[in-house]
């Protein structure tokens, strides 16, 4: 079966689509350590997850702003990117902070808009078939010729 071009460009366009949303689901992690007031933001390695951003591995770290901080002195924050205003959910547990960037609103828009978008894309790529199979079904229609009325009443 051969693609139309139309068919294939949007084929191509989806597959990008899913790949790019597939590569950019992998995102860095930071690890804010604020030692008294001041504070530095760590990359961590890409084997970790936000449980290892910790008061001890701030204090183990050797920063400069920690070195006579004592782990109550140390407070750590994990983020999936770097730091912005834009934080819309974080808590507290044990003097650490996790924040996470996108709050649930934001996801279900995301999903919403990429779902619409592929939605779009697949109907106009299957709209010439069904264009063809609706006009095919309306000239079939065109020449059913119905019963009189009192003629098919033989017995």
């Amino acid at each position: 079966m051969m693609l139309s071009p139309t068919a294939l460009f949007f084929f191509s366009l989806l597959l990008l689509t899913v790949s790019a949303s597939a590569t950019s689901s992998s995102s860095l992690l930071f690890c804010k350590c604020t030692c008294f007031t001041n504070s530095t933001i760590i990359p961590l390695p890409a084997t970790s997850n936000c449980n290892d951003c910790n008061r001890q591995f701030c204090i183990d770290y050797n920063l400069p702003i920690c070195k006579t901080a004592k782990e109550a002195d140390v407070v750590t924050t994990c983020f999936r990117t770097p730091p912005s205003p834009r934080l819309s959910h974080a808590y507290m547990a044990n003097g650490m902070a996790h924040a996470e960037r996108d709050s649930v609103k934001d996801k279900v828009v995301v999903c919403v808009f990429i779902f619409a978008t592929v939605g779009l894309l697949v109907w106009a790529g299957v709209r010439p078939w069904a264009n063809r199979w609706v006009e095919k079904a309306r000239q079939g229609m065109r020449g059913y010729q119905g019963v009189p009325a009192g003629e098919g009443a033989e017995r």
